[in-house]
């Protein structure tokens, strides 16, 4: 979907007060997903869930 728009439409106004772009609204999005994604991964490992292996 992103890879798709052109550069002026992710810097155009999101009209959403807290960002100025809507690259940059992407970008929060993202690093707020990734950012519970690690407390999720904290919680189960404090259950005993182990680590998958990665290939």
């Amino acid at each position: 979907m992103v890879i798709s728009r052109s550069d002026d439409y992710l810097f155009e106004d999101d009209d959403f007060e807290w960002f100025e772009n809507r690259l940059e609204k992407i970008l929060y999005l993202l690093r707020h997903t990734v950012y519970h994604i690690g407390e999720l991964s904290k919680a189960l490992r404090s259950f005993g869930d182990t680590r998958l292996e990665w290939k």
